[in-house]
């Protein structure tokens, strides 16, 4: 049965998994992983918001682009934070960006829902934005599919993002071609941790309009799962992205209207994380065997 705010719903939150799952392909394509997507999105939402609410009449023209290159940065600095682990100290950046948001969300939450908190009724949650803020719900799609074409280009035709897909099939190939693996590293960190920040901030001034307590939960993993899904192919992050949207929107509204007692959208999104997973496992293996038969 067609309801319009589950529709809305479906739309924005597929908007959401196909901007962070196109950033999702970038670092997959380098041969890394960013599971950090959650406190990313989090983070990115949390100083928009707080920018907004401080510049409450000023004109949207300036404040949302403002906005917008505060969320962006706020993901940049926070994906560059491991990104330089790697570099600096060898620690894995798929454990360091795993582990950083995971300390980050509880320390957001804490902001949230104590200094930060709206005085106005019980939602743990900053103050609304103003109403010259707000997107309509299809503004987020838009802005997504504007981002899913620069990346496929970027990708495809420049020859950074080409050095990054060759790096994360051949890197030593691709070191010894003379690519610079700072750069590299760099490059795909930073492009993840933008399109999470821009995603925090559509989601604040498209969704939410405001940033309550813990709002990217479940974001960042539908996000990774979608970029798996569609085997980090910008394109098919398309398809993918509205499948994953639809799959959790319709879950979400069964359990309500069936009166679940548990959330049976987590479930789905587990059996399909595990299961998108299971082919990059058997790479992982099968990779760590042919090393192991060429020494």
């Amino acid at each position: 049965m067609f309801n319009y705010y589950f529709f809305k719903t479906f739309l924005n939150l597929s908007a959401i998994y196909l901007l962070c799952g196109l950033g999702n392909c970038i670092t997959i394509k380098s041969g890394d992983m960013n599971l950090g997507g959650e406190g990313q999105i989090y983070a990115g939402g949390f100083t928009a918001a707080l920018f907004l609410n401080a510049v409450k009449d000023l004109s949207p023209l300036i404040a949302l682009p403002l906005a917008f290159i505060i969320a962006v940065a706020t993901g940049i600095v926070i994906t560059l934070i491991s990104c330089w682990l790697k570099k600096a100290r060898n620690i894995s950046f798929l454990l360091s960006s795993f582990i950083f948001s995971s300390a980050l969300i509880p320390i957001l939450d804490g902001l949230v829902t104590g200094p930060f908190r709206t005085t106005q009724g019980t939602l743990l949650a900053t103050p609304f934005i103003s109403q010259s803020f707000r997107f309509p719900y299809f503004v987020n799609l838009i802005f997504a599919l504007i981002f899913a074409v620069l990346i496929y280009l970027f990708i495809n035709k420049t020859k950074i993002g080409k050095t990054i897909s060759l790096y994360g099939t051949a890197p030593e190939f691709t070191l010894f071609a003379g690519a610079n693996e700072t750069k590299i590293l760099c490059t795909s960190s930073i492009i993840a941790g933008a399109l999470h920040g821009f995603a925090g901030c559509l989601a604040v001034c498209g969704i939410y309009y405001t940033c309550h307590c813990s709002f990217s939960q479940g974001m960042g993993w539908n996000a990774l799962a979608t970029a798996m899904i569609a085997k980090s192919s910008p394109i098919l992050t398309i398809p993918a992205a509205f499948f994953m949207g639809f799959l959790i929107t319709t879950a979400d509204q069964y359990a309500l209207l069936n009166n679940f007692n548990f959330d049976i959208s987590t479930l789905i999104q587990a059996v399909i994380i595990i299961i998108v997973a299971v082919p990059f496992t058997k790479k992982a293996f099968s990779l760590k065997k042919g090393g192991k038969k060429c020494h």
